[in-house]
């Protein structure tokens, strides 16, 4: 299940004692009620608001089944229905659009016959958890399109992600969006096509047009999709003009923008200048009105695996061209905090000598304006280490070891100024599979609360030291941190998973109101894979 695609911001009535279950300094913890699922069906997250209450949404993608589960806005469990799709072999459960407190069902079809996809909306009455009407057809393709393959069962496979969402809080407009099948099998020779539908909220095209890329594939790397207004910006990363012709390698990244109109016949471009920098993971945020925030980590040179600090700007989609746009270079203190005494005896030298040793591995994770007129962006090292091992047969067996590490919070001002950088100490370490890995991030009254499970013996850890590695629940812990306006860092341990029936998944975690996070949950234990035990946590 996605995100939320448009922010419901509702008002909520909850008494002082219904907070009382699991609390600390800054976070309260309401679980519910359990919601065992059928068999066989996947966990799809929750729809509806404070207001109306929430539907679980679970999914059996062989029986093209929809479970809902109707939950009070306190989490009290009122009975589910089961919805089928429409009958078709190829009808895939696409995603959810959530506006003006309803929820929309998109669906996608394949009729094999003409080469054609199709896109479906129904509609979910909230307060009874059940469709409305019948799906209404909104899009049909003259060709192939483009999506994800997904295990349907034992060695069958369907295609699902071909249709995407864009429908921003601050308007009005929805925007479908799909690319066609490549027409050549080389990026070098290959102009990507895509298809835009723009629709008002009763779901009535405005305007539909398809767009050729101007520069092939191997041109062009398309980063993200905006929507202002009616108008689409599409942002790339362009490779035409930044070779060296001596060298012939990259001096530098760039950064551009396609604007995509009604009328106009080809999207025209622009460059947008960033003082020739290396940059990667670029995250795209809401800015001030239309404008729009990105950020991104900064490499010393094209093939490197750390970064030695972060750029932030605004992009105004009125002058097509950016707006305060400011480098942050990382402190030794920064780089040295929370590491081994061996490594951080390492990076003091490098620093004495005048090297910028930088963070490995960052992954950009979220960046979010702030009620000042500031913003906070978030990252995380990330990296995947490979290993193998041969058998006396000869048969090799791979593993997979990801690596989730520290987090790097940084907060900008109003101006542009850096507030303040701080790395906040994380070590998760998984054997092939992700189940529990990553954090998730919010910003409330520009407070910064972060949420990752740990190692219990990392709950009061001195900056001068390294954090103990977290590999099973039986020794974890869930962590919130929580980091006001002026920088001060405040971590507490909201419970033991190994003591507890039931279990918080950050990855799991929405905000469904200003400081009112919703968790789906479940319970721990053998034979809980198909249940549900929500959570309700609020921000102090």
């Amino acid at each position: 299940m996605n995100k939320k695609l448009v922010g419901i911001v509702g008002f909520w009535f909850l008494s002082l004692g219904m907070w009382g279950q699991k609390s600390a300094d800054f976070v309260d913890i309401q679980w519910g009620d359990n919601a065992p699922l059928l068999k066989k069906h996947i966990r799809a997250g929750f729809i509806g608001n404070p207001k109306t209450g929430y539907v679980q949404v679970s999914e059996n993608l062989k029986k093209k089944e929809i479970g809902l589960y109707r939950f009070s806005s306190d989490l009290k469990y009122e009975g589910n229905n089961m919805e089928n799709m429409m009958k078709s072999k190829y009808i895939m459960f696409e995603t959810i659009v959530e506006f003006d407190n309803r929820a929309f069902f998109l669906f996608s079809d394949f009729d094999k016959a003409n080469q054609s996809e199709k896109l479906y909306v129904q509609e979910v009455d909230l307060l009874e958890g059940k469709f409305l009407d019948s799906p209404m057809q909104l899009i049909e393709t003259n060709r192939k399109v483009t999506g994800t393959y997904i295990a349907t069962g034992f060695y069958s496979f369907s295609v699902t992600d071909k249709f995407k969402v864009i429908a921003p809080d601050n308007s009005d407009r929805i925007l479908l969006y799909y690319k066609y099948k490549n027409e050549k099998k080389r990026d070098a020779k290959n102009y990507e096509k895509y298809e835009f539908h723009l629709y008002d909220r009763s779901w009535k095209q405005i305007w539909n047009k398809e767009v050729t890329m101007p520069h092939t594939e191997a041109e062009m790397r398309i980063l993200n999709f905006r929507l202002v207004g009616d108008e689409v910006f599409t942002f790339v990363e362009s490779m035409s003009g930044r070779l060296n012709p001596e060298t012939k390698k990259p001096e530098f990244d760039e950064l551009g923008v396609l604007h995509i109109t009604k009328d106009a016949k080809e999207p025209k471009e622009y460059s947008l200048e960033m003082d020739k920098l290396y940059f990667k993971d670029l995250i795209f945020g809401l800015g001030f009105g239309n404008k729009i925030m990105i950020g991104g980590y900064i490499q010393p040179k094209k093939r490197v695996t750390t970064f030695t600090g972060y750029f932030t700007a605004v992009f105004n989609p009125e002058t097509k061209s950016l707006e305060s746009v400011n480098q942050y270079a990382f402190s030794g203190e920064l780089i040295t905090s929370f590491e081994k005494d061996r490594t951080k005896r390492k990076l003091e030298k490098a620093i004495a000598k005048g090297k910028e040793p930088g963070i490995p591995f960052l992954e950009t994770r979220m960046i979010r304006k702030k009620q000042d007129g500031g913003w906070i962006m978030v990252g995380e090292q990330y990296h995947l280490v490979v290993t193998t091992s041969t058998d006396s047969r000869g048969n090799v067996r791979y593993t997979y070891h990801y690596y989730f590490q520290d987090m790097i919070v940084s907060s900008v001002g109003p101006d542009g100024a850096e507030q303040w950088t701080l790395k906040v100490p994380k070590n998760q370490h998984f054997i092939n599979s992700t189940y529990g890995a990553g954090i998730s991030s919010f910003v409330h009254n520009d407070n910064v609360y972060l949420f990752h499970l740990d190692n219990v013996k990392n709950i009061n850890l001195p900056d001068s030291n390294a954090p103990v590695e977290f590999r099973s629940f039986k020794d974890g812990c869930l962590m919130a941190i929580k980091i006001d306006p002026s920088g001060k860092m405040n971590r507490v341990r909201l419970f033991d998973l190994r003591d507890e029936q039931k279990m918080i998944l950050p990855y799991d975690m929405d905000e469904v109101a200003p400081g009112l996070i919703l968790s789906s949950s479940r319970r721990s234990g053998r034979g809980a894979k198909n249940t549900n035990t929500p959570a309700l946590i609020r921000l102090k």
